[in-house]
């Protein structure tokens, strides 16, 4: 008909839409509410890091298996992996009979991430396999992309000591350095691992300082079996003089020179000088050494060309610096002549610098914090300042880190 509109398409689809549409929601209206069932239990690692995640699903029941990869009751730390990550659980006293590679049911309920679970039951089911680790640099660890993950890193032990009955190890790759705690070391000499070339498998976890701010990375390894030597520690290279080292590119590997102390900057630190040029050294640990002694050195070059410096070295007194080469006693002093003199000093008065002699071979006791005189030293001996010190891991007690394991759960894609 002229002048009348053609109907619409929507007025042609009007009557099969409404049948249509209830066709399709009368079934969803029978349905139960899609909403998450707030008592669900959870049964993965990745389900109970999102909900210690969010405040207002705390108390969630969780019933998960997994792989124990780390278990320290001393320390209270406890780790379990599965396929979907790692999680962090505090034991909160409970010592469980728990070994690495045993296959566990854990229960509780979720919580503050400090916990991991609230009140955790474990129950070994089977002993199994460590899971496959996870091969990272520890640049990719140091960006905590891998917390709580069972992992594996490799590089240049430059440190090896034995810290609260634990192997402390510091790696280096060339461009980071990482610090790794071995649980189980029986039978093995710290010093053995120095400048080898190692492959670690253990549990990536923050490192926190005396503070309780986080620090860095930190990798827990539950026994030597973890550690893979590689390559064995090489012969040091020899025959150097220091002006050599300024000039030679560093091979990751340590070296051993000799020469005269120059100056004494700190209890770790002192300028090495030949008849070539100068070289800073700063040792693993505290030494006893002042101006004028001949002394060996052993450690890693590192720094550009012409500003090289020698770390984590250790060293050997060959010959000592004359007792006239010491600085002249003040006269306002009175001169200290036993050890029992220089012990019996209050701390205010023992950093004062008492002139003192005293001992056998002729070497002065050295009055230092607290009143404790330094150990007396024997030319051709290289005994530490500190007796204990081969048992810490002197570049991170400056921080003086705490051990406190990660409390957050592997990273959630």
């Amino acid at each position: 008909m002229i002048g009348s509109r053609p109907p619409s398409v929507h007025g042609r689809l009007r009557p099969f839409f409404l049948p249509t549409l209830l066709l399709v929601l009368v079934p969803l209206l029978s349905l139960p509410s899609c909403r998450p069932d707030p008592q669900a239990v959870l049964t993965t690692v990745r389900d109970v890091a999102l909900a210690n995640a969010d405040t207002t699903r705390h108390g969630r029941p969780v019933q998960l298996h997994g792989i124990v990869t780390y278990y320290d009751p001393a320390w209270q730390m406890l780790f379990v992996q599965d396929s979907t990550g790692g999680l962090y659980i505090n034991p909160q006293g409970t010592d469980f009979p728990l070994r690495s590679g045993h296959y566990v049911e854990v229960t509780g309920r979720t919580g503050t991430a400090d916990l991991g679970l609230v009140k955790p039951q474990l129950r070994v089911l089977e002993e199994t396999s460590l899971p496959p680790a996870v091969e990272v640099s520890i640049a990719h660890l140091a960006g905590f992309n891998e917390i709580s993950q069972w992992v594996e890193v490799a590089g240049i032990v430059r440190t090896a000591t034995i810290t609260d009955n634990r192997l402390v190890l510091e790696i280096d790759d060339g461009k980071d350095r990482l610090l790794i705690r071995v649980l189980d070391f029986s039978g093995m000499d710290p010093a053995t691992l120095v400048d080898a070339e190692v492959r670690v498998r253990g549990v990536c976890a923050l490192l926190f300082d005396a503070d309780w701010n986080v620090a860095g990375v930190q990798v827990f390894s539950p026994s030597l079996d973890q550690v893979t030597i590689e390559k064995p520690a090489p012969p040091p290279r020899e025959g150097l003089t220091l002006a050599d080292l300024h000039t030679t590119p560093p091979d990751g590997h340590r070296i051993r020179v000799r020469g005269t102390v120059r100056a004494v900057e700190t209890e770790t630190a002192f300028i090495l000088e030949d008849d070539t040029g100068t070289i800073p050294v700063e040792t693993v640990a505290a030494w006893l050494v002042r101006p004028g002694d001949r002394v060996e050195v052993l450690g890693f070059p590192e720094g550009l060309p012409g500003q090289r410096t020698l770390q984590d070295a250790t060293l050997e007194v060959l010959r000592a610096a004359p007792l006239e080469t010491m600085a002249p006693a003040r006269g306002d002093l009175p001169l200290l002549t036993t050890v029992a003199a220089v012990r019996a000093l209050p701390a205010t008065e023992a950093e004062r610098g008492y002139p003192g002699k005293a001992g056998s071979r002729g070497n002065p006791p050295r009055a230092g914090a607290g009143g404790q005189p330094g150990q007396e030293r024997v030319p051709g001996q290289h005994e530490p300042r500190d007796p204990h010190a081969h048992e810490r891991c002197p570049r991170h007690d400056r921080a003086r880190p705490r051990h406190r394991p990660d409390c957050r759960t592997a990273r959630i894609p």
